[in-house]
């Protein structure tokens, strides 16, 4: 694989990956974690696309990417973002955690 392939598919991956947590029930897609991922997966994918030229992909992966980023930083200005809203956005103990410290 050529480092082109391996950026598209670990974009491809990562969008994969939070597909898979929406559809199990273990990522919201109002979650700020949610969008970042698609954001960066989608960012990566679109690297790719542009390194190869294909042209279809690089409109679809780079909307997609500014959807995320609109969706992400929408969070981030309501103050829900990642820690700041008393609630660990499916991450688990760990950042109920890192939040109940900044207390």
């Amino acid at each position: 694989m050529t480092g082109t392939d391996w950026v598209g598919a670990i974009g491809v991956t990562i969008l994969l990956v939070a597909f898979f947590l929406n559809c199990q029930g273990r990522l919201s897609s109002d979650q700020p974690l949610y969008h970042a991922l698609n954001a960066l997966g989608a960012a990566m994918a679109c690297t790719a696309s542009i390194l190869i030229a294909y042209l279809p992909f690089v409109l679809l992966e780079g909307a997609w990417t500014v959807v995320s980023l609109v969706g992400l930083v929408k969070h981030l200005r309501s103050g829900s973002a990642l820690l700041l809203a008393g609630h660990d956005h499916g991450l688990g103990h760990a950042a109920a955690v890192v939040h109940a410290s900044r207390r």
